[in-house]
């Protein structure tokens, strides 16, 4: 087994991919997670001590570690995982990517000298804002679309901040070199697997047959979007205990949840906001990018734009909705249901 490097002297490389979020990551963990003995083999090692759960191969718990300042035996595990010599490891979790520069500097000091690759994908901000914003909400989030989209344009939350302001984070701390940047939107337009390019163009493995794993976190349509945002708002209107509970429970019990009336009034207040990547302020965003970080750019990309600026009309709920007669007292009752199944549960230990 080739698993270690040959000289005793040589580091051990780190490549910590860092999202954001809704770019591929979850099918990235996921491939990767699949990959894991052929990898071994190859001297690359996934870890899955960190993993958010056993079908969750996402590094959360080393996030969370970090956050917290709770790094003891964080520090113990990455110091077995050093002293086996491997010659990559592969640190994955999107939440990576809201990391402050104190919390940046806290996981580059617990990597001690190793050479460590930041690997940020780039994604279309008309299509990654909605897609974000969906997930913001299945997290236990109860902003709407457009207060999430003036938020993160204006830099106000770090869930899906401008990438320039995500890159800078991670190259004062970990150096611009070591920054390697990646056109997702590119790779999607022209139907390239993102798994496919990160065992080639990161790791340099060429040979490795693709599992087929799925698709393992698909977005939600606006209507079960704006349900679980509403009754993420009643579970908690003061927005300071973010849960998946309410999300995870609606779409096991969805079928026949919400009476047609309801979908009707939803159906009548779809409203749009018009996303225009060639025009300002989203223009500015991927020109900030070509203009400072080019050199971290990883082939292929579109060589003037990164990738095809696009133009689209987002839809969403408006909330116009919930002050015709009978929403309320409709969320309400579904809220209860909640509620219900909820006691039902086994204590935590």
């Amino acid at each position: 087994m080739a698993r270690q490097n040959d000289g005793e002297d040589s580091l051990t490389r780190f490549i910590l991919h860092i999202g954001p979020h809704k770019t591929g990551t979850t099918y990235l963990q996921h491939m990767l997670h699949a990959l894991r003995d052929v990898l071994l083999e190859r001297g690359i090692y996934i870890p899955s001590i960190w993993n958010a759960a056993p079908d969750d191969p996402s590094h959360v718990r080393l996030v969370r570690a970090i956050r917290r300042r709770d790094v003891g035996l964080v520090r113990k595990e990455i110091e077995e995982i050093l002293a086996q010599r491997y010659r990559c490891v592969v640190i994955t979790c999107e939440g990576l990517s809201t990391f402050n520069l104190d919390q940046a500097g806290r996981l580059r000091e617990l990597l001690g000298p190793a050479p460590t690759q930041v690997v940020h994908y780039i994604r279309r901000w008309p299509d990654r804002l909605p897609s974000a914003w969906k997930e913001h909400v299945r997290q236990g989030n109860k902003v709407t679309f457009p207060e999430f989209a003036l938020r993160q344009l204006m830099g106000h939350e770090g869930f899906a901040r401008p990438d320039a302001a995500i890159l800078d984070t991670f190259s004062a701390v970990f150096g611009a070199d070591q920054i390697k940047i990646v056109s997702y939107s590119y790779l999607v337009d022209n139907g390239i697997d993102i798994a496919g390019h990160f065992l080639t163009a990161l790791l340099d493995q060429n040979d490795i047959p693709l599992p087929d794993v799925g698709r393992p976190n698909r977005s939600l349509s606006i209507f079960d979007t704006e349900l679980i945002r509403a009754l993420n708002a009643i579970r908690n209107p003061h927005g300071n205990d973010w849960s998946t509970a309410v999300r995870d429970w609606y779409l096991a019990n969805k079928d026949g949840l919400a009476p047609a009336s309801l979908h009707a009034v939803m159906r009548a207040s779809v409203g749009s906001i018009h996303l225009d990547e060639a025009k300002p302020p989203l223009a500015h965003l991927w020109r900030d990018i070509l203009t400072r970080y080019r050199t971290s750019l990883v082939s292929p990309w579109a060589r003037d734009s990164l990738h095809e600026p696009a133009a689209i009309d987002v839809p969403f709920v408006r909330q116009d909705y919930l002050l015709e007669p009978g929403v309320p007292k409709v969320l309400g009752e579904i809220f209860e249901e909640f509620l219900q199944a909820q006691e039902a549960l086994p204590p935590r230990r």
